[in-house]
């Protein structure tokens, strides 16, 4: 039993009975309680009193799960100064199943042989006893047993529990998702995948409790994020443990617990400095209970695992292990947290399946403490995250706790890279000696898979949504309704929501999982993606529609595409989901160097020839290059004809000759290669800034790493990087300038090439400034292969981008807690990059930009290096049991810019988003051509793209251009399962942080019903980051002012206010005409009715024609104002 003097049980007492406080009665009660509860207080929180210091450093058996800790031994335990002990402590039992939607297995082995298990007697045990408890996470475990294994009864249980606060949904997101490698956008995603899941069919709104208990490493953008879904708390576990602990052999180890600073006020975000979350780290692990003595010799409180290690409660023992356990309590709440409250998870991985193992122990435990409370003071009891974190709070307030900012703290503005701390690590090394930074780049294919597939959702929601706004449009071409089809394409959509966000899980993004789970993910992906390309291709196709006769365009849709077909008329739709104008460079395979591009003028509807390059790499592939202006949200359709190899091009037949330097460059910027003692391959030298007339020498290689023992987990190199040694029988070079682009194509190995472009743009600094080098590299065993690129002479400090969010600076430190290895060197200063990273100068910035993941280091003055694969033939003893065997070919893209830091602020955040987000290539081969294809003209080519396009809409534009420093995060339609009513999520994120740019760091006015001028925008409601809650119902959204780092959500009906088209349908016109009757009786009723009332006092009549007169001017004034500052 609970002992009635817990502070947070009278409290919630008094609360019983709000509606009878009127009576003299309960009046004197209350204040009975209330006094009583202070009285408590006081004997909680004071005194103090000497502690049994009994030495526990908190390992997890090497050999179950997601092992990452291992027994103790003498100098290397943890330290413990108890000298201001608490007499009382409130022992909060946690119990928890942290359960992995794949790594050992797949997500579906796990939820049927597991989840459902644990579920099924987690609902009967909490039904039986109404004093236990239990946390859930992970969303698409709950979706899985919900939808396949769970009894209409016992999802009507589960809900009750949750209402009767003994189930608590925490975190809430589809997955407990990756910190180090997401987007913001995906996790965004994904955490709103889950709580839409919830709040449909559980019925919880807000989830208000972080629980980021297993990732390795925390982020300081993911802490931001739940401040904006409207989270009060957040757990953390996995930190370097030489901030948890107190090591004798590590100098400055054990801050955390030095400092008590387990407990803290999290405020992540630099451009937003009040948006906070109170934030524990647990002490030890998310495992129940583990205490190791000097002997080695380790006993814990998991009674689902081994029975050895962790024996059962029995009358002969319950003395021992009590104490044992009341000792354990007392030494790590006195020494590591501020108040006399402590939370202990009870749990571990894919725990509770024996739901009576672990309680019915517990439940022994918890009787005989709280009976002998006298001798041990200890309250003891089962809980959830809030009462646990309501009771601290209760207990001192949040002010005085540690305060944590977005600026650095003993080098960790964040938490990574994490380090364990292992026994067998310290006697061979003498220190720590796992850095888990090798994650950062692990399965570079799989990263590239999820990316590509987020960029392909995005715009296929864009493409879903305008043809839900516009289906009255699409119904009146079509003659029918396509509601079916757009529920169809809604449920594909949801499909692939649920796999990307499945990906981010934290053992499937990072590529620790085994290997025939991996390929379950990516199969997961790829299936729904075609699915949703089947679907998106027919809405797109409805959309396009110009008049009623529908040729089907039978699309193609996707980044990678060959045109393989000679004199065929290809049309290619290039859909922006940006709410920006872009000039955007398309690069697309062919099968012939004689090829040519069109594009129809919108003004004057003459076909137009559109400059364009065919590139030959030095692997034969064709590269067709061509630059087309795209409009914000829309597209844009350019039409292709390749023909066979003219009769008067002939093939080279003598060598190459190459000069000793070749230069590339445009009006912005000049990139210089040359030769090394007159032999290839070519190397860069130098880029200069046509702008400011500076040349920076810059130099690049590919070097790579030799593993010491590497797994997917961990980066340990033997040493220094070395250089790619060339090898002289497969060194080959192709260059290329055109009209279009300046291409550079080189083979360094048999399987190492690198291609740098350069597009000659003359307009637009934003694009012309950088140039882009694509790497496709098959890594060597126990190598990880890296490109560095290096600047003479400069001083230079790196910075990260927090998961494309804020940028983070990652000061370089050579030594860490009194460890001067080399491989930490190197492995302790890598970290992760999501979209972007720097090393700045006082003059010269260099910037790289990425299109996935991947780790990224700055080791030396003016030098950068990102991580493009690893290839190691051993496992790092973390769990996984098996080797990172990456052999095939990986091809990286990376964009490089160098300015002076002032124009670098200016153009990075833009230049992120536009890499990131190319425009979607939709390709259609339904253009009739003229059967003699050997004699077509140009006349047949008009004709046949003319015909097209009275079929078609060639080129439109869905909404009217944002500012340069708002880009449109979503346009996302979402269906409520429960009456199949669909509703618009609108997000706007200001790219720019405060301070960043004097130039775009300033706040954006928007009004989005001159953004969305084509359509209607209603019943608007502001909502948290992921639809959490409600921030403010029907309100005005005229004018929207955002503040840099800034993002709002709305959800909104979005319609075309033409919806009326469909009266004119045969299906709706019996409907159109009963409507107009009904129209007709109306308007002869109001004629009744003005002509009674013809006494009206005319002189009010004047009065209120006078006030309407006047509103209407100041509206016309306030619109003429909003069009001028929209248009500033």
């Amino acid at each position: 039993m609970i002992k009635p003097s817990w502070r947070s049980l009278m409290i919630h007492k008094v609360g019983d009975h709000p509606n009878h406080y009127h009576n003299n009665r309960v009046l004197l009660h209350s204040l009975i309680v209330f006094l009583l509860v202070l009285i408590s207080s006081f004997v909680v929180l004071g005194g103090t009193s000497n502690n049994n210091k009994a030495q526990s450093n908190h390992r997890r058996d090497g050999k179950s799960f997601n092992a990452d800790l291992e027994p103790s031994y003498g100098s290397w335990s943890p330290l413990h100064d108890s000298s201001n002990d608490y007499p009382v402590i409130n022992a909060y039992i946690l119990a928890h199943s942290h359960c992995d939607p794949g790594w050992l297995e797949t997500v579906n082995f796990y939820s049927k042989y597991n989840v459902s298990v644990i579920l099924a007697n987690v609902i009967k045990y909490l039904n039986q006893d109404p004093t236990k408890r239990f946390v859930w996470s992970e969303s698409v475990f709950l979706e899985m047993w919900w939808r396949n294994n769970a009894t209409q009864a016992q999802r009507d249980a589960f809900v009750n529990l949750v209402n009767k606060k003994q189930i608590e949904i925490v975190n809430g997101g589809w997955v407990m998702n990756d910190e180090a490698l997401p987007t913001y956008e995906s996790m965004i995603d994904q955490m709103t995948q889950g709580h839409q899941f919830i709040k449909e069919n559980v019925g919880v709104t807000p989830v208000v409790v972080g629980w980021q208990i297993d990732p390795f490493g925390a982020s300081r953008t993911f802490a931001y994020l739940l401040t904006q879904m409207g989270f009060k708390y957040h757990i953390l576990d996995r930190i370097d443990e030489r901030l948890k602990h107190k090591y004798t052999s590590m100098k400055e180890s054990g801050t955390y617990v030095i400092e008590k600073r387990f407990e803290f006020n999290w405020c992540p975000s630099k451009s937003d400095p009040t948006a906070c979350i109170f934030t524990h780290v647990l002490d030890h692990h998310y495992s129940a209970p583990e205490i190791c003595f000097d002997n080695g010799e380790c006993t814990g409180f998991d009674f689902e695992g081994d029975p050895k290690v962790n024996p059962p409660i029995t009358p002969q023992n319950i003395d021992e292990r009590a104490s044992l356990l009341v000792s354990y309590i007392k030494n790590v709440t006195n020494k590591s947290y501020r108040t006399n409250n402590f939370l202990i998870p009870f749990g571990n991985d894919f725990r509770f399946q024996r739901a009576d193992l672990m309680w019915d122990n517990m439940d022994k435990l918890i009787s005989y403490i709280n009976s002998n409370f006298n001798r041990f003071k200890i309250n003891m009891k089962y809980s959830t995250l809030s009462e646990y974190f309501q009771s601290v709070t209760s207990s001192a307030s949040i002010e005085t706790f540690p305060l944590k900012t977005y600026n650095n703290e003993f080098g960790y503005s964040d938490y990574f890279p994490y380090d364990t701390c292992w026994g067998s690590d310290h006697d061979q090394f003498g220190n720590c000696n796992g850095y888990w930074s090798g994650y950062f780049t692990s399965e570079p294919q799989f990263k590239a898979v999820i990316r590509e597939g987020e960029r392909f959702l995005r715009n296929c929601e864009f493409i879903y949504t305008i043809c839900q706004a516009e289906m009255y449009k699409v119904g009146y071409y079509l003659n029918k309704d396509i509601s079916q089809t757009l529920k169809e394409a809604e449920e594909a959509l949801q499909g692939l929501r649920n796999g990307l966000a499945l990906a981010l899980h934290h053992d499937a993004i990072t590529g620790t999982e085994k290997r025939f789970v991996l390929r379950n993910y990516t199969d997961i992906i790829q299936n729904a993606t075609e699915i949703v390309k089947n679907k998106a291709s027919t809405l797109f196709d409805y959309i396009s529609l110009k008049s009623s006769t529908h040729i089907q365009l039978n699309a193609s849709m996707g980044e990678i595409y060959t045109l393989d077909t000679m004199n065929q008329i290809y049309s290619m739709a290039l859909f922006n989901s940006l709410a920006w104008t872009v000039q955007e460079y398309v690069s697309v395979l062919v099968k012939s160097k004689n090829t040519m591009v069109f594009i129809i003028d919108e003004e004057s509807g003459n076909l137009l020839d559109l400059e364009s390059q065919v590139v030959e790499d030095v692997n034969s592939n064709l590269h067709l290059h061509f630059r087309v202006t795209l409009p914000p949200v829309g597209y844009s359709t350019v039409f292709i004809i390749q023909q066979p190899k003219l009769s008067n091009e002939k093939e080279p037949n003598s060598p190459q000759i190459y000069n000793n330097t070749i230069i590339m460059e445009n009006n912005f910027v000049s990139v210089t290669f040359e030769l090394v003692n007159g032999k290839l391959p070519y190397v860069l030298k130098s880029v200069t800034n046509k702008l400011t007339s500076v040349s920076t020498p810059l130099s690049q290689q590919i070097m790579q790493y030799t593993s010491f023992g590497d797994g997917a987990y961990i980066f340990r190199p033997l040493g220094e990087a070395v250089a790619l040694p060339f090898e002289e029988a497969y060194v080959d070079c192709k260059f290329s300038q055109g009209n279009v682009v300046q291409v550079l194509s080189q083979r360094y190995t048999n399987n190492v090439t690198q291609t740098f472009l350069l597009y000659n743009e003359n307009e637009y600094p934003d694009q012309g400034l950088y140039f882009d080098v694509i790497t496709s590299v098959q890594t060597p065993d126990n190598q990880e292969q890296i490109i560095r690129f290096s600047m003479e002479n400069v001083q230079t400090q790196l910075y990260t981008d927090s998961n494309g969010f804020e940028m983070i600076e990652r000061p370089y430190q050579p030594v860490k807690f009194n460890d001067t290895s080399l491989y930490n060197r190197i492995s302790g200063n890598y970290f992760p990059l999501v979209e972007s990273s720097f090393v700045r100068g006082s003059n010269t910035q260099l910037t790289l930009f990425s299109k996935q993941a991947m780790g990224v280091s700055s080791l030396s003055n003016g030098s950068i290096e990102v991580m493009l694969n690893r290839n190691t033939l051993t496992d790092d003893d973390r769990g996984l049991g098996e080797n990172l065997n990456v052999t095939q070919a990986i091809v990286i893209p990376l964009r490089v810019l160098i300015a002076n830091p002032n124009d670098s602020n200016n153009l990075r955040p833009k230049i992120a988003k536009l890499f990131n987000h190319p425009a979607l290539k939709i390709v259609s081969k339904s253009i009739f051509m003229p059967t003699n294809v050997a004699s077509i003209t140009r006349k047949d080519i008009e004709q046949a793209i003319g015909d097209f396009s009275s079929k078609y809409i060639v080129n439109q534009r869905f909404v009217n251009a944002l500012p340069s420093n708002v880009h449109l995060l979503s346009l996302q339609t979402r269906r409520n399962s429960s009456d199949e009513s669909s509703f618009t999520v609108l997000r706007f994120h200001h790219i720019y942080e405060k301070c960043e740019s004097p130039s775009f760091s300033v706040p954006a006015i928007l009004y989005p019903e001159s953004i969305f001028s084509k359509y209607t925008l209603s019943q608007v409601a502001e909502k948290t980051l992921s639809l959490n809650d409600l921030i403010k119902n029907r309100m005005n959204f005229t004018r929207v002012e955002l503040a840099p780092g800034k993002i709002r959500t709305f959800t909104l009906l979005l319609w075309k206010e033409n919806q009326g088209d469909n009266w004119f349908s045969i299906s709706s016109f019996l409907f159109g005409a009963a409507g107009m009757t009904v129209i007709l009786m109306a308007v002869v009723v109001c004629i009744s009715v003005a002509v009674s009332c013809r006494r009206k006092d005319y002189a009010a009549m004047d009065e209120i024609n006078e006030s309407t007169r006047l509103a209407q001017h100041f509206e016309r004034d306030d619109y003429e104002e909003n069009t001028i500052n929209y248009s500033k």
